[in-house]
C-alpha cells in the first residue's frame, strides 16, 4: 500500500468499527427514575386516565413532563400520552319568581317619600307592605318592594312582567337594594319598553344588574311617568360558571430586594392559572402586581394587576376574589405593592395557587401494579398524542376511559455505590463513553502513526541521491 493512501484507509477502518446507533441511549427502567407512584386500577379495561397532582409536577426534572413512564407489574413501558382538560361553558341559572309588594302613594309623590309599614315573617321574608297614608284618593302606584331573602345567589339582572299596556308605554325604573328595609344604596337603573306599530311588538323587560346580593330590592320610577302595574318579578342569577375541580398548592412568601415585594418558590412548573393572596392583616386593601419567572435567573416578566382585599364587615370576612390568568408554568413569582400607599401592613404573605391538573391516559397491557415513574433529567419525552391512543378523538367530547387513581408519590432509593457520583452512568451512558473512548483512543493512535511517517519520509527526502559527490564518501577535491 503506498504511503499516501494509508492514512484514509486506517480512518475508514476505525469508523467501520463504530456501531450503527451505538450513540442512542437505551430506554429507560422504573429504577433509572427519582419518584414512583402506584397507579390503582378497577377492572380489566384497555385504556385508563387519572389526573396528575402537584407531586408529579414537583418530582419532574423535564419542563411540560417530558420525563414521566408508565410501566406494568413486569416492569414494560406502556404506551400513554398526556392529555389537558378543558374547562367547561358557563352554566345558565334559570330565574326565580319572587315576591312583589306595590307601594302606594299621593299622586305627584314618588316612592322615597312614601312611609310604609313592613311586616316580616320567619328568616325575614316580607309578608305584607302597607302605605302609613290610607285612605288617600286617588292614590297613585309608587313602586314595588321585592323580596330577595331567600335568593343566596347574587343576582345578574331583574325581569319584569305586565299586561297589556295598549298602546304601549315607554319608561325607566330605578332599582335600590337594602338589608335592613331602612336605609337604600342605588344599583341600578334602566328602561321598559312596550311598543306596538302595525301588528309588531317590541319590548324591553331586563334590566341589568351589577352582581348585587340583598334581602330587599325597591323598584321605582319618577313622579312624572307611568308604569303599568306589575304582574312578576323574576330575579336572575349570576352565570355560575361549571369550575373545572383543580388542584391548590399554599407556600409562604419571603421578603424581596425591595420594600413591598414578596417572593414565592413554587417548588414546579405546573399550570397555574389561579393566583389568591392570603393577606396577614384585617381590613387590608391595596393594588398590587403578580411577576413570575421560569427560572431563577430570568428577568420577571409582569403576569396581571389586581385588586387585594380582606375586609371585616357586620363580622363576616369579605375578601378579594382569586385573579385569573392564562395557564402559565412558573416556579418563581413575586408580588410588588406600593409601600407609600399603606402596603399590606406587618407579617408575611401567603400565596396559594390553583391549576387544572393534566390527565395521563395509558394502555393498561399485561398485569398489574402498574406504576407511574418521573424523574429524570435525561429522559426524552415518549408520550403519543391521544388520538393515537383513542382514534377519532377530540376535546369536546367525553373520554372513553376507565378511571384510575393515582398513588401518593415515593422516593426510590437507590442502593450506595463504590463509584464516585460522577462516575455513576446510566446503562445507555456507559455505551457512549467506551465509544468515546475507542475513537479518542484511535486518533490518537492515528495522529501517532502520522507523526512516525513523516519523520520516516523526511529521513528519506534528505538522504544524497546516488551517485553524487559525495556518493563514495571521498570529499571534493
Amino acid at each position: 500500500m503506498k504511503r499516501s493512501t494509508l492514512l484514509p484507509a486506517l480512518v475508514a477502518a476505525l469508523v467501520a468499527t463504530v456501531p450503527t446507533g451505538a450513540a442512542k441511549a437505551a430506554e429507560p427502567r422504573m429504577q433509572d427514575f427519582a419518584w414512583t407512584a402506584t397507579i390503582a386500577v378497577d377492572g380489566r379495561d384497555a385504556l385508563y386516565v387519572a389526573d396528575l397532582p402537584f407531586a408529579v409536577y414537583a418530582g419532574s426534572a423535564r419542563q411540560g413532563l417530558a420525563d414521566l413512564r408508565v410501566y406494568n407489574g413486569a416492569g414494560e413501558n406502556l404506551p400513554y400520552a398526556l392529555r389537558s382538560i378543558a374547562s367547561p361553558d358557563p352554566r345558565r341559572h334559570e330565574s326565580f319568581a319572587v315576591p312583589i309588594f306595590p307601594v302606594w302613594g299621593k299622586p305627584g309623590t314618588e316612592i322615597g317619600s312614601v312611609s310604609v309599614q313592613v311586616k316580616q315573617g320567619r328568616g325575614g321574608t316580607i309578608v305584607n307592605v302597607r302605605s302609613n297614608e290610607p285612605g288617600v284618593a286617588p292614590r297613585r302606584l309608587t313602586g314595588y318592594i321585592v323580596d330577595t331573602s331567600a335568593l343566596e345567589e347574587r343576582l345578574q339582572a331583574l325581569e319584569f312582567d305586565w299586561a297589556e299596556a295598549g298602546d304601549g308605554f315607554t319608561g325607566r325604573v330605578r332599582i335600590e337594594r337594602s338589608d335592613d328595609l331602612a336605609r337604600w344604596t342605588y344599583v341600578a337603573e334602566g328602561p321598559l319598553i312596550e311598543l306596538r306599530h302595525a301588528g309588531h311588538v317590541l319590548t324591553q323587560k331586563r334590566v341589568e344588574l351589577k352582581r348585587v346580593k340583598a334581602k330587599y330590592l325597591r323598584v321605582s320610577w319618577r313622579a312624572k311617568q307611568e308604569i303599568p302595574p306589575l304582574t312578576g318579578i323574576r330575579a336572575e342569577p349570576v352565570d355560575a360558571p361549571l369550575e373545572t375541580p383543580r388542584g391548590w398548592h399554599t407556600v409562604a412568601g419571603t421578603p424581596g430586594e425591595n420594600p413591598g415585594e414578596y417572593l414565592f418558590d413554587l417548588g414546579a412548573n405546573a399550570p397555574f392559572d389561579r393566583l389568591r393572596l392570603e393577606l396577614p392583616n384585617a381590613n387590608t386593601v391595596a393594588p398590587v402586581q403578580f411577576f413570575a419567572r421560569v427560572e431563577g435567573r430570568d428577568k420577571w416578566r409582569l403576569v396581571a394587576p389586581a385588586t387585594v382585599y380582606r375586609l371585616t364587615q357586620a363580622g363576616q370576612a369579605i375578601v378579594s376574589e382569586d385573579t385569573r390568568i392564562r395557564p402559565m408554568r412558573a416556579r418563581y413569582w413575586m408580588v410588588r405593592t406600593d409601600p407609600s400607599r399603606g402596603g399590606l401592613g406587618a407579617g408575611m404573605l401567603q400565596l396559594t395557587v390553583g391549576f387544572v391538573p393534566q390527565q395521563v391516559l395509558f394502555v393498561a397491557r399485561g398485569t398489574g401494579p402498574f406504576v407511574l415513574a418521573f424523574g429524570s433529567a435525561k429522559v426524552a419525552s415518549a408520550a403519543l398524542p391521544v388520538a393515537t391512543l383513542v382514534p377519532g378523538y377530540r376535546d369536546d367530547r367525553p373520554l372513553e376511559a376507565a378511571r384510575a387513581t393515582l398513588g401518593d408519590a415515593r422516593a426510590q432509593v437507590r442502593e450506595p455505590s463504590a463509584w464516585p457520583e460522577w462516575l455513576e452512568l446510566e446503562p445507555g451512558d456507559w455505551k457512549k463513553l467506551a465509544l468515546w473512548c475507542v475513537l479518542i483512543v484511535g486518533v490518537a493512535l492515528l495522529a501517532w502513526m502520522a507523526w512516525r511517517l513523516t519523520a520516516q519520509m523526511g529521513k528519506e527526502t534528505g538522504k544524497p541521491a546516488s551517485g553524487g559527490p559525495d556518493a563514495d564518501g571521498d570529499k571534493p577535491r
